[in-house]
């Protein structure tokens, strides 16, 4: 079952960490989180006021949220390369479908705000190898082409 499904417009790019998260500032991370993701991500910069202003630990603290409450969950989509995912039971669906539309041709079926290169990644392309993951900011979903950053967040909201 599917509920309460946005359309998919704002996608965050994860890059391999640095050892420190680099954001512009106003995003709202705590020290306390910075702190804890320095070893896990760094975030790629989006160029748009969307991405700032605290919509990234909004995002992390509604997925915080469903993973608390058991309903988080984490799966695979099989494509040239295998994709994880997080994210909450009733949106399986939805995410396995973003996730093969994404790495399809995302701009024939999504109007994102800035490019997600998911399809790029997936064919090896070198201008996008650092990026790992994606935290899609509508629907609270993470996925991951990096199986460490996958398990690392799975650890972090403790999801089985």
């Amino acid at each position: 079952m599917t509920e309460n499904i946005n359309r998919t417009r704002l996608i965050q790019r994860l890059d391999e960490p640095t050892g420190m998260v680099e954001m512009m500032s106003g995003t709202g991370l705590s020290s306390k989180a910075k702190e804890i993701l320095k070893d896990v991500c760094d975030f790629d910069y989006m160029g748009s006021s969307e991405f700032e202003f605290g919509e990234v630990p909004k995002t992390f603290g509604r997925i915080a949220q469903y993973c608390e409450r058991g309903k988080g969950i984490k799966g695979d989509v099989q494509l040239s390369k295998p994709v994880l995912y997080l994210c909450r039971k009733g949106h399986k669906d939805y995410v396995v479908d973003t996730i093969s539309k994404l790495a399809e041709d995302e701009h024939k079926h999504f109007r994102l705000k800035e490019t997600c290169w998911l399809k790029e990644v997936l064919e090896g392309n070198k201008y996008t190898e650092g990026l790992k993951g994606w935290l899609e900011m509508d629907n609270d979903f993470m996925f991951f082409v990096d199986s460490e950053m996958a398990k690392k967040f799975y650890t972090i909201f403790e999801v089985e």
